[in-house]
């Protein structure tokens, strides 16, 4: 495993246990191509394919002047929450979890490993 690797694995595991209701996260690339990921629960989400998606939407929020480091969007579906947190203008997380994740705790939990992902890339 590379050093980057453990990197992310590191932070991602530091969030993932202050909030027990993640199944997936990771960082993808505003390209659409993931850059690093890891599960913990069972997901039935393509989880591949919406980060794909994501990029696609995200780099169309660039066009109405949305600022691309202050933005979170949260989406609910069945039992489950996407949450994607902008964290550079060419990166963002998209974290799939429980339905009864807190945003505000979460949220909270990235900005503190934020800056050392972002160190990262």
């Amino acid at each position: 495993m590379s050093e980057v690797a453990k990197l992310f694995e590191d932070i991602f595991n530091k969030i993932q246990k202050q909030n027990k209701e993640i199944k997936c996260i990771g960082v993808w690339g505003k390209d659409g191509l993931e850059l690093e990921r890891m599960g913990y629960k069972e997901f039935s989400q393509d989880i591949e394919l919406m980060g794909a998606m994501l990029a696609d939407v995200l780099s169309r929020f660039e066009t109405i002047t949305l600022s691309a480091l202050n933005h979170m969007i949260r989406i609910n579906y069945a039992d489950e929450t996407l949450m994607v947190f902008s964290l550079t203008g060419d990166y963002f997380m998209v974290i799939l979890a429980e339905r009864g994740i807190i945003p505000g705790k979460l949220d909270f939990y990235v900005k503190i490993h934020q800056d050392k992902l972002i160190s990262s890339f």
